[in-house]
């Protein structure tokens, strides 16, 4: 699937509703700044048809869940603040894996030299 299909279904909008496309878009490239400064590698551009399989072969593994909920608290964020701080505490927490996973593949090559 496609990184905007991916955010749709997250947020609970079909697929075939483009209504919020245009509005969705800088809020995801906004969560891919966030990964770009983490340690991912700036190769994509952002567009419609942009696959997670374009994030190369290795890409973190939370990358869908953190541009999720980075999306979701721009976009459609809870009204209550008890289901606030669980999402911010995650998305710190999910920063924070990137960050470590970048590093260990920096250039492509496992650091550690764990398979």
């Amino acid at each position: 699937m496609t990184v905007l299909a991916d955010v749709k279904e997250f947020l609970n909008i079909p697929w075939d509703f483009w209504d919020y496309d245009k509005q969705l878009k800088p809020m995801i490239e906004m969560a891919f700044a966030d990964l770009v400064q983490f340690g991912m590698p700036n190769t994509v551009e952002m567009d419609q048809d942009l696959e997670w399989a374009a994030l190369g072969p290795n890409r973190s593994p939370h990358i869908k869940e953190y541009v999720c909920l980075r999306t979701k608290m721009a976009f459609d964020p809870p009204q209550n603040a008890f289901l606030v701080t669980p999402i911010e505490k995650r998305l710190t927490e999910l920063q924070h894996r990137i960050i470590y996973h970048y590093e260990r593949f920096e250039g492509g090559v496992d650091k550690w030299g764990r398979t």
